[in-house]
């Protein structure tokens, strides 16, 4: 009974001694600590430096493209509407999103095979050769040759894009 008891003794400092030891052990290797760091700060440095460095050289080059003053605007879009003025005989052809308002003049509609002009202001279609009304909004769907036949010159507010073929 007294051999099992020292055993048993044995046993329990054994077991205590290895626990002891494991948590040293574990406490001094332990992963991201100051002896034992996940990466040094040299390398932390370096990679950082080269990453804001690409970043600043991108932002750098995505402002000048974007502040660019040497760029022309294109004469025939206007981000706001601008007045011209047109001459009998001439043909408006317009861009996909132009809006304009015929402010004077008596002008024909110029249709392409996928329909007319958009009214939004009356809420109609205007088919190809029929007179488009004054002081109405009328709006150009898509890039396909639609626009007027000005039969009196005239003054029209438009926005976007347009080109005048005079005849």
């Amino acid at each position: 009974m007294i051999k099992l008891m020292k055993y048993k003794r044995i046993f329990i400092i054994a077991s205590v001694l290895i626990l002891l030891f494991s948590a040293v052990v574990y406490a001094a290797v332990t992963p991201g600590s100051a002896d034992d760091p996940l990466i040094t700060l040299s390398y932390f440095n370096e990679k950082f430096d080269e990453k804001m460095e690409e970043f600043l050289e991108e932002l750098k080059d995505y402002l000048e493209e974007k502040l660019d003053t040497d760029k022309e605007p294109e004469k025939s879009a206007s981000a706001t509407f601008e007045l011209i003025n047109i001459k009998a005989g001439s043909i408006l052809v317009c861009g996909e999103g132009t809006e304009f308002i015929i402010r004077t003049g008596k002008m024909d509609a110029v249709a392409s095979s996928s329909g007319g002009l958009s009214d939004v202001t009356s809420g109609e279609n205007i088919a190809g050769g029929v007179p488009v009304p004054l002081n109405h909004h009328i709006v150009i769907p898509r890039n396909d040759g639609r626009g007027l036949n000005v039969l009196i010159g005239g003054a029209v507010m438009i926005r976007g894009e347009y080109d005048i073929i005079e005849e």
